[in-house]
């Protein structure tokens, strides 16, 4: 697992984002039950890999897999982030607002708070 894990984060490092996502794949594949704490690590590498290729749709629907499996990870908060950023690539802002605006009352502290108002605002077209 750990190996896998390794091989991932070097062809990522080296953008070959497909070898990369077949070795993440393999540390979900190995540690299915989260028992080596790769796991979580792993589906969320998979996820922010379809950001890069630029598969929004694909992205989005790995970070809600993300997120179902492992709601409680220190990286949820991140996901639930990326999920209207992705729909804002694919240009559904109705959408985008709609989730940035729950990631806003779910998470009123989070250091992303000022971030996600300026997406807001910007896609409805009001000045900062």
């Amino acid at each position: 697992v750990n190996l896998a894990f390794q091989l991932a984060e070097k062809y990522e490092s080296r953008r070959a984002y497909d070898k990369a996502s077949s070795y993440y794949q393999k540390v979900v594949e190995l540690d299915q039950d989260n028992q080596k704490g790769k796991t979580a690590d792993a589906l969320y590498s998979l996820a922010s890999l379809e950001v890069r290729k630029k598969d929004y749709t694909r992205a989005v629907d790995a970070f809600k897999y993300f997120l179902q499996k492992f709601p409680d990870s220190e990286m949820a908060a991140d996901a639930e982030v990326y999920i209207p950023f992705c729909y804002t690539k694919s240009g559904d802002t109705t959408k985008a607002i709609e989730l940035y605006q729950a990631f806003l009352v779910n998470h009123p502290t989070s250091p992303d708070t000022v971030w996600v108002k300026d997406r807001i605002k910007e896609m409805k077209g009001v000045n900062k």
